[in-house]
């Protein structure tokens, strides 16, 4: 049998991919992507390499299974141990698959760090505490009707994100059949068998079926479109609810660190003027950053920090370096050149030496920016001092 391996290297994390017919669909961060195959291609035969890049739809240590037993941790379930589905019937466990993932040693980490359904992102005890889960794990919630939408299209950069870690140990438990677990509190799917059973390195118990055969699942898997525009906005709006907020600062405190110093501006509008040592050697532009598709439908997953128009570099004695956004030194921290006159940063841009080299004494940087930042996410502690998202995941 002839084989071939194939890559995915367009923009964005890819979440799912999913095989239907004679096509493959690449759901990522940046929007979602098609391969048409030949009129001869066995679907059954496309499998997903642990290796390289596996979509992962499993449960992380610690997640609660309700079972005739109570809710026990998925690490302690048995095989033969009796679930209690979301609809209250009771199924046995067949089979049990772990593994370990090393995420320091992908293509892409946030392929397989998981995603944190914080407690309450979805409604009174849904779920009922931190649930940690895979970025393709089927998310059961209720629109028209009840369907799964994977994890990585919820995220929101508030009450559901990626959580950055090295190592995660994944979990997944099959029953007789596809159905929707209870898994601390949240209804979620159960394992079917899409062709990467091998990705499990231990096992307990056997499937009833054979490798790749999974059948169908019980639910409708919804990965973009109408249904999941209007799921997002009812995370977006419980989110607010529960002490959430999005930012009101235009430039987003906008600074720079010279030399491991931070060195905050002069604003006057849309201008952020600085004052600098000639003699510094490492400068960054920095500020908050967001993300559209975290408060918004749009396909953009791109960090945005700054949008730069123009730069103006002078030190009162030789005349002043008018930089425009499209200079080619601007490589590190900046994204491409949109409509050939500005920039975006990712949150902390470089700015390299040879933009103010054979100045003197005291250098003042004015910086142009063509409107207001993203809005990003931030948390009112009880204190009420404000708590970005990103911050929030690492102090809980």
């Amino acid at each position: 049998m002839n084989s071939a391996t194939i890559a995915y290297n367009g923009p964005g994390a890819v979440s799912n991919i999913s095989v239907d017919g004679q096509t493959a669909t690449f759901v990522t961060s940046a929007g979602n992507y098609t391969l048409n195959f030949a009129a001869d291609f066995n679907p059954s035969t496309f499998v997903l390499d642990a290796a390289t890049g596996t979509i992962i739809v499993c449960l992380v240590t610690g997640t609660l299974v309700r079972t005739t037993r109570g809710d026990v941790p998925v690490e302690e379930l048995r095989v033969g141990d009796v679930a209690i589905t979301a609809s209250s019937q009771h199924r046995p466990i067949r089979w049990i698959g772990s593994t370990e993932l090393d995420c320091t040693n992908v293509i892409d980490p946030r392929a397989c760090w998981p995603i944190r359904i914080a407690a309450g992102a979805l409604g009174a005890n849904k779920p009922s505490q931190d649930l940690l889960v895979s970025p393709a794990h089927g998310i059961c919630t209720a629109v028209v009707t009840d369907i799964l939408i994977p994890a990585s299209a919820l995220v929101n950069g508030a009450t559901i994100d990626h959580l950055e870690c090295a190592k995660v140990q994944y979990w997944h438990v099959e029953l007789d059949e596809h159905d929707i677990l209870v898994t601390s509190g949240l209804s979620t799917e159960s394992y079917i068998d899409h062709g990467n059973r091998d990705f499990f390195s231990e096992t307990k118990g056997s499937s009833t079926r054979s490798h790749g055969s999974g059948g169908e699942r019980c639910l409708a898997y919804v990965s973009e479109g109408p249904l999941v525009d209007a799921v997002r906005m009812q995370l977006r709006a419980r989110a607010l609810d529960i002490g959430w907020a999005l930012s009101d600062d235009p430039l987003a405190d906008v600074h720079l660190v010279a030399d491991g110093q931070r060195i905050d501006p002069v604003i006057k509008g849309w201008l952020a003027e600085f004052h600098v040592p000639a003699s510094v050697v490492e400068l960054w532009l920095a500020s908050e950053w967001g993300a559209p598709n975290l408060i918004s439908s749009s396909g953009d997953g791109r960090r945005l920090g700054l949008c730069l128009l123009k730069l103006v570099v002078e030190d009162g004695v030789a005349e002043p370096r008018h930089l425009l956004a499209d200079d080619s030194r601007l490589t590190d921290g900046f994204h491409y050149v949109e409509d050939g006159c500005r920039r975006w940063t990712n949150g902390y841009a470089r700015l390299p030496s040879s933009l103010w080299e054979g100045y003197r004494g005291l250098l003042r940087l004015t910086f142009e920016f063509a409107g207001p930042t993203v809005p990003h996410w931030i948390l009112r502690t009880s204190s009420g001092e404000p708590m970005t998202g990103e911050n929030w995941v690492r102090a809980a």
